[in-house]
């Protein structure tokens, strides 16, 4: 496991200018944490990731797999959904929002989801 994208919480909240490569960065830290099992800090860095970007369509299936893990499919599927009006032919925000689907239609599936 990489933690070549923990940034210090300080130098993200600094971001002045273009903020672009600040979503980035909150993305890519979420990934970490997600690896991590820290759901709830990944969330909250996605969170942060979409609310510089609200087009970024990685931060979103990103969460959604988070939310999945957590159980919350409702949420996932939500952000599958909010992905595929960004990029409708996006593959893996596809993928998830079916599997989300399936497991919420029979609970007892248990579905790996790639992050």
């Amino acid at each position: 496991m990489s933690n070549s994208y923990l940034i210090e919480q300080s130098e993200l909240n600094t971001a002045t200018g273009n903020t672009a490569p600040f979503a980035l960065a909150f993305c890519a830290r979420g990934n970490d944490w997600a690896e991590r099992g820290e759901l709830d800090r990944a969330i909250a860095d996605y969170d942060a990731a979409v609310s510089i970007n609200p087009l970024f369509a990685e931060a979103l299936i990103n969460r959604g797999v988070v939310w999945a893990r957590k159980g919350d499919l409702d949420r996932a599927i939500a952000d599958y959904d909010a992905a595929l009006r960004i990029s409708p032919r996006d593959a893996k925000a596809i993928r998830n929002r079916s599997l989300a689907l399936e497991q919420k239609t029979d609970p007892n599936l248990n579905i790996k989801r790639s992050n």
